[in-house]
């Protein structure tokens, strides 16, 4: 070999203190490329979102609605019996895609997704909205929903008569 030889010239060649700096260089922009690529396709083909606070079995809270509705006691027992016939019956069943109702053996099942939350409350929408179980009355139920939590076993939502009702946990 010669002292002109590629070989011998490359084995020479000291390694510039840039070299491991360009390699880290490239990794982190090899994960930031990565990383929007990940955004983007969540972005585009979003999978389902659910909050951890919803998950469980929930039971409408009749006296807690009703103190709601109608302030403290005593009430008027013609306006408190109408409310008990309508509120503390319903029994709600969160999971991660489903969300089931049971109100006095009327059962009902459907996919919901989460699209928005904070600390304080969660905005859902159902995929498959379903007329209301109360026959008789002419209700536009909405798909979207917000949940507004009171600590972690209790909620409440804006019912479609413009009244809160409130659910507490039991499982």
């Amino acid at each position: 070999m010669t002292e002109n030889s590629p070989e011998l010239s490359a084995e020479r060649q000291p390694q510039t203190p840039l070299r491991p700096a360009i390699r880290i260089a490239q990794s982190v922009l090899l994960v930031v490329f990565l990383l929007a690529i990940a955004t983007a396709l969540a972005l585009i083909w979003p999978g389902h979102r659910t909050d951890p606070r919803l998950l469980g079995t929930w039971q409408s809270d009749g006296d807690l609605t009703i103190k709601g509705i109608l302030g403290e006691p005593p009430y008027d027992k013609k306006r408190e019996a109408k409310l008990r016939n309508l509120f503390g019956k319903m029994r709600v069943t969160w999971t991660m895609t489903h969300c089931k109702s049971d109100l006095e053996g009327y059962l009902d099942s459907g996919t919901y997704k989460v699209l928005a939350s904070d600390q304080n409350s969660v905005v859902v929408h159902f995929d498959d909205p379903k007329p209301s179980p109360l026959d008789g009355l002419d209700l536009k139920l909405s798909p979207f929903h917000v949940i507004h939590f009171e600590g972690p076993n209790t909620y409440w939502l804006d019912t479609q008569w413009g009244m809160q009702e409130y659910f507490k946990r039991v499982k």
